[in-house]
């Protein structure tokens, strides 16, 4: 009887990791206003400003899809490049200091 080797598959295969998205700092720059309404999902008290805002974000693709909450209401979560930029924008140095 000869040795067939292991039973046991072999997995010589190196593990692909997911490359990270590589983002200008311009794509991921945010104003004041746009990044307390990601944040908070309100930036003014005008819903025509929050309208506007929301728009701006959505074409810049800073949300994900709509998800149902439990409630029978949705919410518009935060996409990866949405949670990158607001990030930033908090982890941001502030000028003259």
């Amino acid at each position: 009887m000869t040795d067939a080797g292991s039973l046991v598959a072999a997995n010589d295969n190196a593990r692909q990791r997911e490359a990270a998205p590589n983002w200008t700092s311009k794509e991921l720059r945010l104003t004041k206003a746009q990044a307390d309404f990601l944040g908070s999902g309100r930036n003014s008290i005008h819903q025509r400003v929050d309208d506007r805002t929301q728009l701006i974000l959505e074409a810049r693709k800073m949300f994900g899809a709509w998800k149902p909450n439990g409630d029978g209401t949705y919410s518009l979560p935060l996409s990866a490049k949405g949670e990158a930029a607001l990030s930033r924008y908090r982890n941001r140095k502030t000028r003259g200091n």
